[in-house]
């Protein structure tokens, strides 16, 4: 499916303690205009986050994502178009290594828990995810 997809948000942050805590929020609409009008949807999202410095190297984080979506065309077997909500919560730890064979090494270790609503229940969904990620800083 071809589409041309469209969006506007905005998000603010705002730290605390010396930086240690910051809190951020956020709210954005967007639009998809697909080749095919079941795929072509559009909503907004709302989102809240925090990342705590717990040590030096060491920080934890937790986010919340809302969206909500309509979608324009019926779906073929349900004669109806979907109406979806859905809710991304996350919690992390991130770990920054200064070690020398190890240093400017970076591990990101997460949870997400996604649950997805639809007026239509073949999209109706509860995943969770648990991601490691290591990367390096040059």
């Amino acid at each position: 499916r071809d589409s041309d997809y469209q969006s506007l948000n905005l998000d603010v942050a705002r730290t605390f303690f010396n930086s240690k805590l910051t809190l951020q929020a956020g709210a954005g609409a967007f639009n998809e205009n697909a080749d095919i009008s079941r795929f072509s949807n559009d909503g907004y999202q709302v989102s809240a986050g925090a990342n705590w410095q717990v040590a030096v190297n060491d920080s934890l984080y937790l986010k919340d994502v809302y969206k909500s979506s309509k979608f324009d065309g019926a779906e073929v077997l349900f004669n109806k178009a979907r109406d979806e909500h859905e809710n991304r919560a996350t919690i992390g730890f991130n770990h920054r290594f200064v070690e020398k064979y190890v240093k400017d090494w970076n591990m990101d270790a997460s949870i997400n828990y996604i649950e997805n609503d639809s007026n239509l229940a073949i999209y109706d969904y509860q995943r969770t995810q648990f991601n490691l990620n290591f990367g390096k800083y040059f």
